[in-house]
């Protein structure tokens, strides 16, 4: 728990459906895709589920959902939100705010959107297109809570982050290490092309450990293509976290379908090799990124204390 005030912000979770049990005044949905596989067999419970959570957005609240991802399109067409504000953000051009332009800035970017009729500039200082968006979303959120845009404009730029999504983990022999808590084939694109925004021509390489064997069963194939993003990748066995293993399931799921995509890709079995792996192929303005929502991260300062050796 951060912060303080009167607003209480938190992280709804859609996997086991325990989104439901709360009643927001502001309600944001950034994208709505299969996933959690364990526990949705299909896009309609997916969309049933989120039905759910947008019918307990309390009366005279707003939800916030994305113009541009075809999931969330859907769900604003499916949902009957009564006296609920339906607020869109994005590209599209009938979103009621629209971004205009995201400029890469380093491991910034300036991003333009049109809020009521009116240009409005400000500064996010985490990387990628996809962070410039969820930032519009809570400047979207922001006004809706009654904050003027030109308030929120500089707490936005002053945000900078939280651990695994995007951090940087730090810098060895001229390589830095960043941790990416990307377990799916959307975000581990979306990080890929933010890194490679920011990175220019720097190679980077990928660290990555897949995530449930239930998802890599139904997913694999676009993990491997998702990978062809990188200049390299090291994939690690699956992190099984709550699950038990799946007869047939494993990582060279995701190692053949990304070498068949033409990704240069290495399995790596036993993490303890990781490191030694890593310092082998890496040169000096590499980007590494460990990828994935296990204890991959933990790689990141053995990465960086072998680089250093």
């Amino acid at each position: 728990l951060h912060g303080e005030g009167e607003i209480f912000v938190a992280e709804a979770d859609e996997s086991d459906r325990s989104f439901h049990k709360y009643a927001p005044e502001v309600a944001i949905v950034l994208n709505v895709e299969l996933d959690h596989h364990a526990n949705y067999a299909s896009m309609d419970e997916i969309y049933a589920s989120f039905e759910t959570f947008v019918d307990r957005v309390a009366e005279g609240g707003t939800l916030v959902i994305s113009a541009d991802h075809e999931g969330a399109r859907e769900l604003t067409r499916r949902v009957t939100a009564g006296d609920v504000r339906v607020v869109t953000y994005g590209d599209a051009e009938d979103a009621d705010v629209r971004v205009l332009s995201v400029v890469p800035q380093g491991l910034k970017s300036e991003v333009t959107v049109e809020l009521d009729g009116s240009p409005l500039t400000f500064t996010v200082s985490v990387p990628g297109r996809h962070y410039a968006h969820n930032a519009v979303a809570a400047l979207a959120a922001g006004v809706a809570l009654g904050v003027p845009a030109a308030e929120l404009a500089p707490a936005l730029a002053a945000y900078t982050g939280v651990k695994r999504r995007l951090q940087l983990k730090g810098e060895a022999a001229g390589v830095q290490v960043i941790d990416s808590y990307a377990h799916h084939p959307t975000e581990m694109t979306a990080d890929l092309e933010a890194m490679r925004a920011a990175a220019g021509d720097a190679r980077i390489l990928v660290v990555f450990q897949p995530h449930l064997f239930s998802r890599t069963q139904e997913l694999g194939k676009e993990m491997g293509e998702a990978l062809t993003a990188a200049d390299g990748s090291l994939v690690l066995d699956i992190y099984p976290a709550r699950e038990d293993p799946i007869p047939g399931v494993t990582s060279e799921l995701i190692i053949d379908a990304a070498r068949a995509a033409g990704a240069d890709v290495t399995p790596v079995h036993d993490k303890a090799d990781v490191a030694s792996v890593v310092a082998g192929m890496a040169k000096a303005g590499d980007l590494v990124l460990t990828m994935g929502a296990g204890d991959v991260t933990d790689l990141g300062p053995l990465i960086l204390d072998r680089l250093a050796k």
